[in-house]
């Protein structure tokens, strides 16, 4: 009778685990669908639908947060920005930052939309973390640049220039990236000069 009882649990038991695994299994398909759905009606110019799409794909999330749910969250926040809900995009940076205290790529992209709403000083706090989180990527430093400068900040962005030439690169990608910093430096002071 014991053995009945122990071949029962275990049968039980493996029936169990298999009936949430395959859950597991369709939740990730669910998942991997919605995200599709909203990739392409961003695609489409439909941001409100993207956002929900993207909403549902979330609601697939089993309670652990993986790299795959942070790329939704990213996705998320782009179709709100283009779909003309800056709060909604900042809300949904600060959850990623809230997740993760070093996500250089929230901090640049909240940045980025602080910029547009002209909350200059939370820009620039966030340009900040996000090179203090990703101190070695030039790219990173060219773009904060770049979008400093078409706001009339020229002069911030060539802090964050600045800041890349001090850094030691060991790669042809970065010496690449560290040349285009020196060229972009270049072109901004004798083609378009600064105006007083």
């Amino acid at each position: 009778m014991n053995k009945n009882k122990f071949t029962y649990t275990t049968a039980l038991t493996l029936l169990s685990f298999t009936l949430m695994t395959g859950c597991t299994n369709e939740r990730k398909e669910n998942q991997t669908a919605y995200r599709q759905i909203g990739i392409n009606a961003m695609e489409s110019g439909d941001y409100a639908g993207a956002v929900d799409a993207f909403n549902s794909a979330l609601g697939q999330c089993i309670g652990k947060i993986t790299e795959n749910e942070l790329d939704i969250c990213y996705y998320k926040a782009a179709a709100q920005y283009a779909g003309g809900d800056p709060a909604g995009a900042v809300d949904t940076y600060t959850a990623i930052i809230d997740y993760d205290k070093k996500a250089a790529d929230a901090y640049y992209l909240r940045g980025c939309v602080y910029l547009k709403q002209g909350n200059t000083e939370g820009a620039v706090s966030d340009f900040d973390k996000a090179v203090k989180n990703n101190s070695s990527d030039y790219e990173l430093y060219v773009n904060i640049y770049e979008n400093l400068s078409a706001y009339d900040m020229t002069e911030k962005g060539e802090e964050y220039l600045n800041k890349a030439f001090d850094i030691k690169g060991n790669s042809a990608e970065d010496y690449a990236w560290l040349g285009a910093e020196e060229f972009t430096m270049i072109l901004d002071s004798t083609i378009m000069p600064r105006q007083s």
